[in-house]
């Protein structure tokens, strides 16, 4: 068969020589034949023939040669795979680029170029678009022969044989590596994963629609989105098939806009939506399509078929808020009564959760000056010891005094201090004016309390001002199991990393851990010795129960048995009678607090009491006073 001779470069002896671009593509050869039988004595005795290939006319056109030179001088780098995807042969543009000769990446994959950046989400999407389109279009990030990272454009096409099975993969590349500049302010901009812009550059184009429309009387509609049941799917299939739910996701929502709408990833799985030269009903059809879009099943391949659903709350400018902020605090509000009202549905703004909202918002103002104003108290609690009657140790609680609501509970104003970004600030107060009273009650008794810190949530745990404790204890020159930190169960229960780490922190450096609300829930016994629980506090809806019921009285004396075992005190919390103090006693429970043994007092008060000489009569009265 004619093959066309090679007429690139020249080659260096011993370097594998390049096949013809016909040759590699597998040109189909077109032979004119002719042939005359022999006779042997009037029989057939052979044949013989002659072909001429008449594909080229290569002493004329030159066509081949044409082809070839395209090949070897491209100022594109050209990658040509087989049907297994190994690689069969380079250009010299790809040799110049990559740093890779013909000879070490022949019989490779275009894997060795990796440079890690892309997640196994952009190569599933890659490969299902050559699958189902025969091309790819994209750009991408790879690695030279020397580490260096290069930007390029690439384009991707299949040939096939006639029965439809893969013959080549031609890969074409052309290098756009921008200058640190650019890649710096992309980097910046834009969300890595899904490629859509990120928080920054969603918050910068808002404000330059805002003070556009500002001029005019035209609206902007924000719309708030929030994939439903996105958790379950990292939990069960894991973060690598999460991300590539979330590329999908985007690819579909994005689907359903105008080239000029902008789409964000706030982050997670929560995207925001601007629109602008549109109606209540353009935006009512276009969240309705985004519903279509993403109800319509996930395929994450290995058989990994996902069904979600989203929930879109929407919010618009001016009619619900002037200020960018405020704008997307209602259309999260609106995202999050879509999703209470059973996801999958959109829904906008109202009244009411504006005026929710600016109620907040006074709220997180008052708490801000609350902090300089002295208008946050702290209370304490005793704990007592079952065997002496004494005070033990004390448990620290927060109030805020508001000028003009009253006391306002901690579950009202913690989050809203979280949202503030408050709790590090309060928290360091708080352990700080502690510190100080146990500090006044050893210098004074020769006694050396120790006081219960409460952890709420995961923020407060993440933001725990460790250093500054430390800070404190040392300047006050006590020892670090003067405090103990509460952790509620709801925490110890997600096992978070986070929460792990921290424990461990806080054991590190002395600090006590005490696992509150035991014994309802999902309480796990394994938990009292995979986080090393210094304290386990029996949870009062048990001890107001144990006295009517047989099985509560046994859980609970279950608890202190276990507990002892595992060398970790006990304290019951709620005690209000005397009979729940006597079976605790009976039990072998450590401590206890409650309405029975005292009040919770401002922290002021409570230092008189602490720096007093105990009395056994004054301690006794903390059950007469209550009975």
């Amino acid at each position: 068969m004619f093959r066309p001779t090679y007429s690139g470069s020249p080659r260096r002896t011993g370097e594998t020589p390049r096949q013809s671009m016909l040759d590699l593509l597998g040109a189909r050869q077109h032979i004119d034949t002719e042939s005359h039988q022999l006779l042997l004595d009037g029989k057939i005795g052979g044949a013989i023939g002659a072909g001429r290939n008449v594909t080229f006319p290569i002493d004329t056109t030159g066509s081949a040669k044409l082809i070839d030179a395209l090949y070897e001088n491209s100022g594109e780098a050209i990658l040509i795979t087989g049907p297994d995807n190994s690689i069969i042969s380079v250009n010299p543009r790809f040799t110049k680029m990559t740093g890779y000769t013909l000879d070490e990446v022949v019989g490779k994959t275009p894997h060795l170029l990796s440079s890690g950046l892309q997640d196994i989400a952009f190569y599933a999407e890659m490969f299902r678009q050559l699958h189902e389109k025969g091309s790819w279009q994209g750009r991408i990030t790879n690695r030279k022969k020397n580490g260096d990272l290069y930007v390029g454009d690439l384009t991707i096409n299949r040939i096939l044989n006639e029965d439809g099975s893969i013959f080549r993969h031609i890969a074409q590349y052309s290098d756009v590596t921008p200058n640190s500049e650019d890649l710096i302010w992309k980097e910046a901009n834009f969300d890595a994963l899904t490629g859509l812009p990120n928080r920054r550059l969603f918050h910068n184009r808002l404000d330059q629609e805002i003070k556009k429309i500002s001029r005019t009387t035209g609206k902007i509609f924000l719309t708030f989105l929030d994939l439903d049941h996105f958790k379950e799917v990292n939990d069960t299939l894991g973060h690598l098939k999460g991300d590539m739910l979330l590329v999908d996701a985007s690819r579909r929502i994005k689907s359903c806009l105008r080239e000029a709408d902008t789409v964000a990833r706030m982050g997670g799985d929560e995207f925001i939506i601007i629109l602008t030269d549109v109606t209540g009903t353009d935006v009512e059809r276009i969240c309705n399509d985004i519903l279509g879009v993403l109800i319509t099943p996930f395929n994450l391949g290995n058989g990994d078929i996902v069904h979600i659903s989203c929930s879109i709350g929407i919010a618009v400018f001016p009619d619900h808020a002037a200020k960018a902020d405020e704008l997307i605090r209602y259309a999260d509000m609106a995202m999050y009564a879509s999703k209470s009202s059973g996801r999958n549905r959109f829904g906008f703004c109202t009244d009411a959760m504006t005026a929710m909202i600016r109620e907040k918002q006074k709220l997180v103002n008052a708490l801000k000056k609350a902090v300089c104003t002295n208008e946050l108290k702290i209370y304490c609690q005793p704990i007592v010891d079952l065997k002496t009657g004494m005070t033990a140790k004390i448990e620290v609680f927060l109030r805020w005094r508001h000028g003009r609501s009253g006391l306002v509970d901690p579950p009202t104003f913690v989050p809203l201090a979280e949202e503030a970004g408050l709790l590090t600030e309060i928290a360091k107060w708080t352990l700080q004016e502690i510190v100080s009273c146990i500090k006044q009650s050893k210098d004074e008794t020769g006694k050396c309390i120790q006081a219960f810190i409460h952890t709420n949530s995961k923020i407060q745990i993440e933001n725990f001002p460790m250093q500054h404790l430390k800070d404190c204890i040392e300047a006050a020159g006590l020892s670090p199991e003067c405090i103990v930190i509460n952790i509620p169960e709801r925490l110890l229960l997600k096992e978070s990393t986070t929460t792990k780490t921290q424990l461990k922190i806080f054991h590190e450096s002395g600090i006590r851990v005490a696992y509150d609300n035991f014994g309802v829930g999902f309480s796990s016994l394994s938990h009292l010795k995979d986080f090393d629980i210094d304290y386990v506090e029996i949870d009062k809806s048990l001890i107001h129960a144990m006295t009517e019921s047989e099985p509560d009285m046994a859980i609970v004396e279950t608890i202190i048995l276990i507990a002892k075992r595992l060398g970790i005190k006990t304290i019951a919390e709620g005690v209000e009678t005397t009979t729940q103090h006597d079976i605790l006693s009976a039990f072998g429970c450590d401590y206890a607090q409650g309405y029975l043994y005292s009040r919770p007092q401002p922290l002021k008060e409570f230092e008189k009491k602490l720096s007093a000489v105990p009395d056994p009569v004054e301690q006794t009265c903390f059950r007469a006073r209550s009975s």
